[in-house]
């Protein structure tokens, strides 16, 4: 079905507020721009913290489409719902007082939204950092937003349900009275229930391939920071309601593609656990993932081998067991910005702490050393460096020898197969033989074993 667009429709845009006088004067004028013309804005001042309810009115004194709701300090939750209750257009988008709606967004959104009939309409957001740099934002990468889709569901389009976020979205009020829905108030991360809910109640919903927000990245800003303790813990028992929502839907395909995707949402978090808040943190994120990730995870979930074995090591109070000594910047879930030899020594340090006579962390072992020193090592990738390359693979030996686990030489080559952890030795011995045309010198200080294995960059303080 399609209806001929109508720009008389009128759209709320609802604009949460606190401590946000800074940016809110930008995102102000950002509305004011719009070229769509029938929108009403209503600013809700979630706690007189700073100038943004003067500023806001200020506005409203100008533009009579702005409007001015103040309310005791709630959280973005409560304020968003109470510019739901306040408002009355028929199309409702959501914009943070930090961010910058484009000049164009609600002409794309609503000619989707009224061309094609649609419940839910998305577009792209751009994430901008305090030195200028854009991206786009990191939900909103698959190809469904990179290609766009005039009517699809969710049978169709899973990669919406992904994209959890409210702030590039246009909703038919209509489905939102229809199931009542409203956000959690109190809590961080009020975005993921209230989208997971609003797009399973979406009959039809549509993807326009064009930049309608602006995203700014800040300091101040809840999503910056993703593992301070409040919004840990409240990402946490969000995400627990949107799993059990899910949980219960018929497509099995559908299931299994947002839980595929909840656990790189999982991984995200658990590669930066040295810079969780402190220990209850930690320990509250391995009762969460025992609980609701790995109770969820099946033979048949299509995730790493790492990310496999990441989840059962702390689903079992690996990290507070073995690894809670382990400083920031020692990481070795965390491969950011280190070269290929960092990370393979720092993989070999966290895996000589783990316990030969759990199996867990023997799987945990075999996992991180696979990804993090024998594949480079197999595609070539730490060549360049022969030393580096000898020295992190006779380091690996050792943990291969103290944790019985000599399948982990089939890594480096088909023929590991039938020669074991020989083809280690073999391996190591001809890297330094060529090390010993080289740089002589060199090749007789690192001429054993043992020298090489405890030579290492970046020691775990």
């Amino acid at each position: 079905m399609s209806i001929a667009p109508d720009p008389q429709q009128l759209v709320s845009i609802i604009i949460p507020s606190h401590r946000s006088a800074k940016w809110l004067p930008e995102c102000l004028d950002s509305v004011r721009a719009l070229t769509y013309p029938s929108w009403e804005a209503v600013v809700v001042i979630d706690g007189t913290a700073d100038e943004s309810e003067s500023i806001a009115r200020g506005y409203a004194d100008v533009e009579g489409r702005f409007r001015v709701v103040v309310i005791p300090h709630g959280g973005p939750g409560a304020a968003r719902n109470a510019g739901l209750d306040a408002s009355v257009g028929e199309y409702v988008f959501f914009l943070d007082s930090d961010d910058i709606i484009t000049v164009d967004a609600l002409d794309i959104l609503c000619n989707a939204a009224m061309t094609n009939d649609v419940d839910i309409v998305a577009g792209i957001g751009e994430d901008t950092t305090p030195d200028g740099t854009t991206t786009v934002y990191w939900t909103q990468r698959s190809q469904l937003h990179r290609s766009g889709v005039a009517v699809a569901d969710l049978e169709s389009a899973p990669e919406f349900l992904a994209d959890h976020v409210v702030w590039n979205k246009l909703y038919r009020r209509r489905l939102l009275d229809e199931v009542r829905l409203r956000f959690p108030t109190g809590v961080h991360c009020e975005d993921l229930v209230f989208s997971a809910r609003a797009s399973l109640a979406a009959r039809r919903i549509s993807v326009v391939p064009r930049v309608v927000y602006r995203h700014r990245r800040h300091e101040g800003a809840i999503s910056t920071d993703y593992l301070r303790a409040t919004t840990l813990v409240d990402w946490m028992s969000q995400s627990e309601l949107v799993l059990d929502t899910v949980s219960q839907l018929a497509s099995t395909d559908l299931r299994d593609y947002h839980f595929v995707n909840f656990c790189r949402q999982w991984w995200s978090r658990a590669r930066s656990f040295d810079r969780m808040a402190d220990r209850a943190t930690l320990l509250a994120f391995e009762r969460f993932t025992a609980r609701s990730v790995r109770a969820r995870l099946s033979p048949s979930t299509e995730i790493r081998d790492l990310v496999r074995s990441a989840i059962d090591f702390v689903a079992g109070s690996g990290l507070s067991r073995y690894w809670s000594a382990v400083g920031s910047g020692h990481n070795p879930f965390d491969d950011d910005d280190r070269s290929v030899a960092s990370r393979a020594d720092l993989a070999i340090r966290a895996t000589n702490l783990l316990d030969p006579a759990d199996p867990v962390c023997r799987r945990m072992a075999v996992a991180l050393l696979s990804e993090a020193v024998l594949d480079p090592i197999a595609s070539g990738a730490m060549r360049a460096d022969a030393e580096s390359e000898v020295n992190a693979l006779a380091a690996a030996a050792q943990v291969i020898d103290r944790l019985g686990v000599p399948e982990l030489a089939t890594r480096l080559g088909p023929d590991a197969a039938h020669n074991g952890r020989g083809l280690v030795d073999q391996y190591i011995a001809r890297r330094r033989s060529w090390l010993r045309t080289k740089n002589p010198r060199q090749a007789r200080t690192n001429g054993t074993r043992e020298t090489v294995g405890t030579q290492c960059a970046h020691p775990c303080r």
